[in-house]
């Protein structure tokens, strides 16, 4: 199982942003689906075998909020910026 890195602060920071919209997963798990149909990155070979979309979302909720391509965004940036997921 894969260690996440400043977990506590992270699931802080989903339970209070749920707190204040519980239809928040709801909503990131909508847009993961759409996503899925128009990334060109979903699925792709050079993903981590157990990156979900879904959790780097809930993790990193500044790229949901900007509707960044999340395997996108990971492959491009996010890696290097040590974002977790």
């Amino acid at each position: 199982m894969r260690k996440i890195k400043n977990s506590n602060n992270i699931l802080l920071n989903i339970l209070y942003e749920l707190e204040a919209d519980p239809e928040m997963v709801t909503s990131i798990h909508s847009y993961v689906e759409l996503m899925k149909n128009i990334s060109d990155y979903a699925g792709c070979e050079d993903l981590p075998k157990d990156f979900s979309a879904f959790s780097y979302l809930l993790c990193n909720l500044d790229i949901y909020e900007e509707n960044i391509d999340p395997w996108g965004h990971y492959l491009h940036s996010g890696l290097a910026e040590g974002r977790q997921y």
